[in-house]
């Protein structure tokens, strides 16, 4: 069994051109000031396409559902959210010495971690599906506020940043050997 992981650091000083994260997860682009019209048929369409590029067989449905679970019907800036059953659905086992952490050069860590084999929170099932998304729940029905996402103020943040905060901490947490660590040097 191994210990901790170690950390390697990487500052990236210039940025270079961007490569897709993943086969399943390219070509799907969505952008909104609220939550996506759509967002329940782009979570299942970017699961079912890592379902056939991994031959695995995830509940798409299943996913959909424990996501939503975490925000739907709750404010944009209640400070409950709990994605846990979002990640036991979409857990990957990470190979040793190949997790790729990274703040503020999204390009240059998807190009790196293409180029070199490491795998970053987007490559995985849990931010894939979510990546380029913002989300945000309402109390009335249907329970998805899909008109805007209120800025939060404060201490109190918004369903989407919890949910990369808590991302982030569940991956460094279940990494093993070596993490790299990527950090911009120019902000």
């Amino acid at each position: 069994m191994e210990s901790a992981a170690s950390i390697h650091f990487m500052i990236v000083l210039a940025l270079g051109a961007s490569l897709p994260y993943v086969t399943y997860c390219s070509h799907f682009t969505v952008s909104s000031q609220g939550t996506p019209k759509d967002i329940e048929n782009t979570i299942t369409q970017r699961c079912d396409a890592f379902n056939t590029v991994t031959g695995s067989s995830r509940s798409c449905q299943g996913i959909w559902k424990s996501f939503t679970k975490a925000f739907e019907r709750k404010g944009p800036c209640k400070s409950d959210f709990s994605y846990s059953d979002y990640f036991k659905d979409t857990k990957q086992t990470i190979p040793s010495g190949k997790t790729l952490l990274w703040s503020g050069v999204q390009a240059a860590a998807m190009d790196y971690s293409e180029k070199c084999g490491f795998v970053t929170l987007g490559d995985t099932l849990t931010g894939c599906l979510l990546t380029d998304l913002t989300w945000c729940g309402k109390e009335e029905d249907p329970g998805i506020n899909y008109e805007t996402c209120d800025t939060c103020r404060g201490d109190i943040a918004s369903p989407s940043s919890v949910f990369w905060r808590q991302a982030s901490k569940n991956l460094a947490s279940e990494s093993r050997g070596v993490v790299s660590v990527m950090l911009s040097g120019s902000n």
